[in-house]
């Protein structure tokens, strides 16, 4: 077998690892109505509607407690010591998912721990996070709360890019 063949059957296994957009719904309503778990990061944006995301690699939320009935299912388990830190609410299908402010949070938080490690790259899903956050606020950023100083620096830089992508259009 040709080495561009193997690459091709490696990308499809790979794919067949996603989950699509319309699957992730499934998933979330079929195994996270009324369970200790909170959607967060990437699903929470998802979920919230701040961002489309086509496809995800894994659903994650937070839980104090491992579920074991996820261990096996398309979800990382974040372990958080108590929910009492997370600014999360529970709709009224019994899905307990991120605030919009916690989940831009949380997106600038990775991305700032990404950038520390080296790996930095602007992360296009927090932007649109934040555009779209945005428009439900209109305009009004004045219930983000930053506790880190680098954290809010990050912000102001996604900012600016927005700002610069609106006179570019």
């Amino acid at each position: 077998m040709s080495l561009v063949w193997k690459a091709v059957i490696n990308e499809v296994v790979q794919m067949r690892n996603i989950i699509e957009h319309d699957e992730f719904y499934e998933l979330v309503n079929k195994y996270l109505i009324n369970k200790p778990a909170v959607l967060a990061y990437s699903s929470a944006a998802e979920y919230r509607e701040l961002a489309y995301c086509e496809y995800i690699e894994k659903i994650e939320v937070y839980v104090e407690d491992f579920l074991p009935e996820l261990n096996e299912l398309k979800f990382k388990q974040i372990k958080v010591d108590s929910f009492d830190g997370i600014d999360y609410a529970e709709d009224g299908k019994g899905i307990k998912c991120c605030s919009s402010e916690q989940v831009i949070y949380d997106l600038l938080q990775r991305d700032y721990e990404k950038n520390v490690r080296g790996e930095y790259s602007i992360a296009e899903e927090t932007i649109q996070a934040i555009e779209v956050y945005s428009i439900y606020n209109k305009s009004s950023f004045s219930k983000l709360k930053f506790s880190n100083d680098e954290i809010k620096k990050l912000f102001e830089e996604y900012l600016k890019i927005l700002q610069e992508r609106d006179n570019y259009d």
